[in-house]
Parts: structure tokens; sequence; C-alpha cells
């Protein structure tokens, strides 16, 4: 099949609108969460890393600063706001919104669904480099936090909106429910 000039410049257009969206919305997000204090995004997450270390047998104290701090008897974990996942979930939030040609419906589905599973996952995140905290040398520490932590959410961001995109398109199908005979 061969592409025709036409229809370069029809991509083309396609993803300048795409990108031009994207930016735009990433701003307005980006604005949006700066007039948050930092401490009241940070909270949610050293909140449940707080519950889960002390599932684990760690009891920590929290404490209500920039950064947030988890101190245990040994060891205090900063939850800074990139350990928040807000940074990516605005990415993936204005990745989703600056995907014209895709009903709104749709849209707001995947936002709901894209706010669940980058928290959920961030939460999962932070609790095995956590883990890695209390049971690792420091470099296994520095490459899991500042390697694979980032890597990691890069690929559910990427993933997530594949599949999101696939399925509001109709190329993916989802099968909720069951048929009883």
């Amino acid at each position: 099949m061969q592409i025709t000039e036409q229809q370069i410049k029809t991509e083309i257009k396609k993803s300048i609108i795409f990108l031009s969206g994207f930016a735009l919305f990433f701003i307005v997000l980006s604005l949006v969460i700066s007039l948050i204090p930092l401490q009241f995004l940070e909270w949610p997450t050293a909140w449940f890393t707080q519950q889960f270390l002390s599932f684990i047998g760690k009891p920590t104290v929290l404490t209500f600063q920039e950064p947030i701090l988890l101190s245990t008897e040994t060891t205090e974990i900063a939850i800074s706001y990139l350990c928040t996942g807000f940074l990516e979930l605005i990415v993936l939030v204005s990745a989703i919104l600056a995907s014209h040609g895709i009903e709104w419906n749709k849209r707001i589905k995947g936002i709901v669904f894209a706010v669940i599973g980058t928290q959920i996952f961030n939460l999962i995140r932070i609790f095995a480099t956590v883990l890695f905290i209390f049971n690792s040398d420091i470099q296994t520490i520095d490459l899991v936090h500042n390697v694979l932590f980032r890597l990691t959410l890069f690929i559910v961001i990427a993933g997530f909106y594949f599949i999101w995109f696939a399925w509001s398109i109709g190329k993916l199908k989802f099968a909720f429910h069951r048929k009883f005979a």
C-alpha cells in the first residue's frame, strides 16, 4: 500500500493537534496542581505507606512537613511530590484529553481508570521500594529508586495509554459481564 502525500499531511496535522493539545492540557493541569500545597498532595501516599509499614511490623511516625517524613527507629523515608505519581498522572491525563477524535465519554472513563490505576500502581511501587530500603544495600536501593522506579512508571503510563487508546477506537474489547444460560 502506497502512502500518499495527502495522507502524510493529514497525519502531520493530527500530530500537531495532539502535541499542541497535550502541551496545553499539561500546562493547565500542572498550574492547577501547583495551587495545592505539596504536603496535601504527598500526605495520602505517605499515609498509605505508613499503613503498609505498620502492617509489616515497622511502626512509623509521620511528620507533616515538606517533604513528608516517615520515621522508624532506624530509617527516615521522605515522601516528596515525585513520589506521589501526580506528575505521571498529569502526563497520562493530558495525553487522554489531547486524543482528539475520541468520544468525550471514553476520555472521561479513561481518566477515571487512569487515576485509579496509576495511584494503585504507584503505591505498589512505593511499597516495593520501601521493602528494598529495609532489606538491601545502598547500591541496590539506589538502583531500585532511581532507575527501576521511574522506568516501571513510564512503562505503566505508555501501556495504559496504549490499552485505553486501543479500547477507545474499538481495537480492543473487554468483557465485563458473563452470559448465564
